[in-house]
C-alpha cells in the first residue's frame, strides 16, 4: 500500500443537500489519499452544487443541464471517472477511514475477484446505529451458494463495493431495468466470487418508507 492510491469516489446525486458534506468529508478522510472524489450532479434544484464546491475542487463537481435519471446518473460517474478502481459513495452514505485501504487489499489479494464487499453498518436518517451486515458466503466458489445468499435478505446494498473499473465498464452497470443496482450485483455473483471484507467500513442510511414485506414482494 502506498499513502495515494488510484481510486475514484464517485457521488451521484439530486437534491443531497441534507447528508452531502458528510458523505464527501468522509470520502476524503480515508487512510489512504485517493485519486479523486466526484460529485456528479443529476441537475439538483437545492444547495448540492453550492456544497459540493465548497469542499472539492470546481473540476471535480461534474454538473446536469437536465435530470437524466438516477441509473443514468450513477452510469455517468463511472465513465467520468479515471481511477483504476472505483467506488460509488451514496449522498447519504459514509464510509469509515478504513474502507479503501482495506478493501483495496483484499482485492491484491484476490486478483481475479472483481469487486470487494465490506461489511456494512445500517445507520438511521440521524445516524445511529441500528444493524451490521456481513456476507461471507458472497466469497464462495459456488455460484449456487453465493445466489441462494444473496436473495435471502430485506435490503441490497451491495451495490457500493469497490470496484476494478476495467470490470464495472465490462458489465451491464445500470440498466433501465427495476431494481438494477441489484442485477448488476446478481450479473457479477453469476460470473465469480467477490472478495469479501466481514468488518463494517460502509455506514449505510435507512429511510424507512417501506415494511421489509412491501420490499420483499417489490
Amino acid at each position: 500500500m502506498t499513502d495515494s492510491v488510484d481510486v475514484t469516489i464517485a457521488l451521484p446525486v439530486y437534491n443531497g443537500e441534507r447528508f452531502l458534506a458528510e458523505s464527501i468529508l468522509s470520502a476524503l478522510g480515508q487512510t489512504v489519499s485517493v485519486r479523486e472524489v466526484l460529485v456528479v450532479d443529476n441537475a439538483s434544484t437545492d444547495r448540492t452544487v453550492e456544497i459540493a464546491r465548497s469542499l472539492l475542487p470546481g473540476r471535480a463537481v461534474r454538473l446536469a443541464e437536465v435530470n437524466a435519471g438516477a441509473n443514468v446518473n450513477f452510469n455517468k460517474a463511472v465513465e467520468e471517472g479515471a481511477g483504476r478502481w472505483f467506488l460509488w459513495l451514496a449522498a447519504d452514505d459514509r464510509l469509515l477511514p478504513h474502507h479503501v485501504e482495506r478493501c483495496l487489499r483484499a482485492l491484491e489479494q484476490q486478483p481475479e475477484a472483481p469487486a470487494c464487499l465490506p461489511g456494512i453498518r445500517y445507520i438511521d436518517a440521524d445516524g445511529r446505529p441500528q444493524r451490521e451486515q456481513t456476507d461471507a458466503v458472497l466469497g464462495s466458489g459456488d455460484p449456487r451458494t453465493r445466489l441462494r445468499s444473496f436473495l435471502r435478505r430485506p435490503r441490497w446494498a451491495e451495490s457500493y463495493c469497490l470496484y476494478r473499473r476495467d470490470a464495472l465498464l465490462s458489465s451491464p452497470r445500470f440498466t433501465a431495468d427495476y431494481g438494477a443496482d441489484v442485477l448488476l450485483v446478481w450479473w457479477f455473483l453469476l460470473r465469480g466470487p467477490l472478495a469479501i471484507v466481514e468488518e463494517p467500513l460502509l455506514e449505510y442510511r435507512e429511510f424507512i418508507t417501506k415494511t421489509v414485506a412491501e420490499m420483499a414482494e417489490a
